[in-house]
């Protein structure tokens, strides 16, 4: 049989029974707690941000022989054109990695 854990928040110095016997930790500080301090549990969403201030999409690739990296371009196909030219100086370089810069938002779900 399973032993059933119990998760508790940071700071909280309450102990499960089989840790009774141990030394006890101090609690973990986690910020000032006022009277009018709300906690809570939430759902939240998190897509690409699309926002006319979010950051432009940027594109880079990585040569997974030597590290070597594009540099980053709001263009995929310069960025993709750095490839071909690396490729074609060293023909032992063949695996690419795309690394992806995109801005998320995080969203309260109501």
């Amino acid at each position: 049989m399973g032993r059933q854990t119990e998760h508790r928040a940071p700071g909280n110095p309450r102990r499960s029974p089989e840790r009774q016997g141990e030394s006890r930790e101090q609690p973990t500080e986690v910020g000032p707690v006022s009277a009018h301090t709300v906690i809570r549990c939430a759902d939240w969403a998190i897509t690409p941000d699309t926002t006319a201030e979010a950051p432009p999409l940027l594109h880079e690739m990585a040569c997974t022989t030597c590290g070597d990296l594009s540099g980053t371009n709001e263009d995929f196909e310069k960025t993709r054109d750095w490839a071909f030219r690396h490729a074609g100086r060293n023909p032992s370089h063949t695996g690419y990695r795309e690394i992806i810069h995109r801005s998320w938002r995080a969203t309260l779900v109501r």
